[in-house]
């Protein structure tokens, strides 16, 4: 019998055995046996030694804490006793014992699997062969818990796919269906998700998505008008606040309703409204459990993630339809004026009002210029005929840094501008988990994870990220293929602050260093994308070059204005459409003293990161 907890008696490090032992000293072996030991204990990982006899030589700390191995359980020296005692722990016990015994029987040096647990966690197992002097001798297996890891990688995914599904152009109940199934294959509750969506001229709810929930149930709810007892989803929406209903019958916010949840099966629910960017709401997403409970952090974090998602997704909705209206009102009109027009007519400038709408929507979620004392922030945007990718924005992340960047999706498009919109919307809220806003470096990787794909029609971007600490005078910044930005400062001797990495996108572990530079004030720093100059390419022989310097050339102490480059970039165009997006931005800063806190400065739709 072999004791898996930790005794005064009987230590991991007592089961090895070395055959050269008997020519030690007493004290060399012992020696020897305490730095093994101790090695054992001082991994990261959870390590489990067993010989050819399938029999348990040697474990550490962290394997018996990882698996809840109670101190005093008794254990038979045969592995798989072991085995049976942890696998009732596995999703799928049967799956895992049988691939123990097809490890064990099998001659491959090394296995790799990821272990799923019933509690929600995720275990790593390797499994290599121990050799001494050229002969098996056992074989060691290491297990490492990447539950977190793992979470925020489906996390991802299921972003990904709902992502994927607006771009195509999916109808909205296919977005919804999509982004709840996923919400309940993260969870480890048992969570029944559901979305419900607000119809303000009923002031009520209306069936999204809720396919684990039973069809009677969704009928009955459709149409319930909102109010502060009408369950939780109605009481969310009413009070525009979460209400959670761990015990639905105990909950005030269901008195009316109890019976319903009884004859359905409800003990919890909790609700969420959603809102749009600009605080209008959209609708509900809950958060259903068949008996009374109070929801994990991690369900807490799915609901989050959810809300934030269907947040996107109805409002991009909402906008098509919009969209769609106005394509309708536009060609009525046009047949009001005249027959004449022909159906490829009618179409084409149905399509013109369509893609007009879509700019006049990307434009209308950039943010405001800015002036003030210290610092000021201002922007113009030409879009071409083709709706492009292009987008900028900026905003304080506290009291001393102002965060501020532009970049340029691939292609043109409805599905190019739906991304930028999409990437804005990351970097106003700072929605990716487990990333240091703080490092522009680490922003870029943590958006090239998100939107790197294997598909060949994927969508790739440039950016430039940079966050300047207007207190301390002092630049950090990031590139991702992008134009180098233009700065034009005292004592600068290189004015072109280059790309450090490839575009967002193209490559799964692309790297994307952070440059950190002293800034002289004052200083005008120029943020543009590739259509500011390759609009001139046929005028100027290095066309980026010539941009530079007309942005740094003396000019009695004043930068260049983005109304003056925009002028210069369109002057030859004569009124037409460029053929790609051109976008500036310029930021300037000076060295007079703030006097004003940056959260009364922040502009429509520039939320600080957290």
């Amino acid at each position: 019998m072999k004791n898996y907890g930790v005794s005064p008696n009987i230590a991991p490090g007592d089961h090895l055995t070395t055959s050269g032992a008997s020519e030690q000293s007493a004290n060399d072996l012992g020696t020897l046996l305490a730095i093994m030991h101790a090695t054992l204990e001082s991994t990261t990982d959870a390590i489990l030694v067993t010989d050819e006899a399938n029999c348990v030589r040697q474990f550490n700390q962290k394997f018996i804490t990882l698996w809840g191995i109670p101190p005093r359980t008794m254990v038979s020296a045969n592995a798989n006793e072991l085995w049976d005692y942890i696998s009732p722990q596995l999703k799928d016990p049967a799956a895992y014992l049988a691939r123990v015994q097809e490890i064990v029987a099998s001659s491959a040096a090394e296995s790799f699997d990821v272990l799923e647990l019933k509690d929600g966690r995720f275990f790593e197992r390797n499994s290599a062969i121990q050799l001494f002097d050229q002969r098996r001798v056992g074989r060691v297996w290491s297990f490492r818990n990447i539950t977190k890891r793992k979470r925020a990688e489906n996390a991802l995914a299921n972003e990904k796919r709902v992502l994927e599904k607006i771009a195509s152009g999916a109808p909205l109940v296919t977005v919804l269906d999509v982004l709840v199934r996923g919400v309940e294959a993260q969870s480890c509750d048992g969570m029944i998700c559901s979305v419900l969506i607000f119809d303000e001229h009923a002031q009520c709810l209306r069936e999204g998505a809720a396919p684990s929930l039973p069809k009677e149930y969704n009928r009955t709810v459709d149409g319930v008008r909102i109010g502060p007892r009408v369950g939780s989803c109605g009481s969310a929406a009413y009070k525009r606040e979460p209400v959670f209903a761990t015990d639905i019958a105990n909950d005030p916010h269901w008195a009316d309703y109890v019976e319903l949840a009884a004859t359905f099966g409800l003990g919890a629910c909790c609700s969420t409204p959603v809102f749009s960017s600009d605080g209008i709401l959209l609708g509900t997403v809950a958060m259903y459990y068949r008996r009374p409970h109070e929801p994990s952090a991690h369900d807490r974090e799915l609901i989050r993630m959810a809300t934030h998602l269907a947040g996107i997704v109805i409002e991009r909705a909402r906008a098509v339809e919009q969209l769609r209206v106005a394509k309708v009102a536009a060609e009525q009109r046009a047949q009001e004026i005249t027959q004449a027009y022909d159906t490829l007519r009618t179409t084409q400038e149905a399509l013109n009002a369509e893609l007009a709408g879509a700019v006049h929507y990307v434009l209308s979620l950039l943010p405001l210029p800015i002036t003030e004392e210290r610092l000021s922030a201002d922007w113009c945007m030409t879009t071409s005929a083709h709706l492009g990718g292009d987008g900028l924005g900026y905003h304080w992340m506290d009291s001393e840094r102002f965060a501020f960047y532009l970049l340029d999706v691939s292609g043109h498009g409805v599905k190019s501008a739906l991304l930028a919109v999409s990437i804005l919307d990351t970097l106003r809220t700072c929605g990716l988990a487990d990333t240091d806003w703080n490092d522009p470096g680490a922003v870029l990787r943590a958006l090239n994870r998100v939107y790197f794909s294997q598909s060949h029609d994927r969508l790739y971007f440039t950016i430039w990220y940079g966050i300047a600490d207007v207190v301390n005078g002092m630049l950090r910044y990031a590139g991702g293929g992008h134009p180098p930005a233009v700065v034009r400062a005292t004592r600068c001797e290189n004015s072109k602050l280059a790309a450090s990495g490839p575009p967002v996108g193209c490559f799964a572990n692309a790297k994307y260093p952070t440059v950190e530079m002293p800034l002289g004030f004052p200083a005008d720093i120029y943020l543009f994308s590739d259509g500011v100059f390759e609009t001139r390419r046929h005028l100027d022989g290095e066309p980026l070059d010539r941009l530079v310097d007309f942005l740094v050339a003396p000019r009695n102490g004043q930068g260049r204005t983005v109304a003056e480059i925009r002028d210069r970039t369109l002057e030859h165009l004569h009124g037409t459409p460029p053929p790609d997006d051109c976008s500036v931005l310029k930021v300037s800063l000076s060295s007079t003293h703030l006097t004003t806190s940056p959260k009364t400065r922040r502009t429509r739709k520039n939320d600080a990161c957290p």
